[in-house]
C-alpha cells in the first residue's frame, strides 16, 4: 500500500531499489511564478511505493528516469525530498546531503 497516492501515475521505475509511481503533470499557481509572469508549470515526481528503512537516494536517478520518459526538466526551480513516516511512527535522520551542480 503506497504512503501517499497523489495524482494518478504516469508510470512506474525502479529507482533506488523500490518501485516508485512517476507523476508528471502541468500546474498553475504561486509555486512556479518565482519571478513573475509564469502561468503554468511542468511538475515531476516520484512516490516510492514500500517504505525504506535505511540507504540513499539519489535524485539524479529520478532526473534520469524522467528523462528517459520524455519529460524535460526545463528551467530547474526546486527539488523536494519529503519523507512520510506512515501512521505517524518513526523518524529520518538525514545527515548528509551532497549536491552536485553541472552546467551543460
Amino acid at each position: 500500500m503506497p504512503f501517499n497516492t497523489g495524482d494518478p501515475p504516469s508510470g512506474t521505475a525502479e529507482i533506488d531499489g523500490g518501485t516508485c509511481n512517476l507523476v508528471h503533470r502541468t500546474t498553475s499557481g504561486a509555486g512556479g511564478d518565482r519571478c513573475g509572469g509564469i502561468g503554468s508549470w511542468s511538475q515531476n515526481y516520484s512516490i516510492r511505493m514500500q517504505g525504506k528503512q535505511c540507504g540513499t537516494v539519489a535524485v539524479s536517478d529520478h532526473f534520469g528516469v524522467w528523462a528517459d520518459k520524455g519529460w524535460n526538466l526545463g528551467d530547474l526551480v526546486e527539488v523536494r525530498i519529503a519523507a512520510e513516516a506512515a501512521g505517524g511512527q518513526g523518524r529520518v535522520d538525514f545527515p548528509i546531503a551532497n549536491v552536485t551542480v553541472t552546467s551543460p
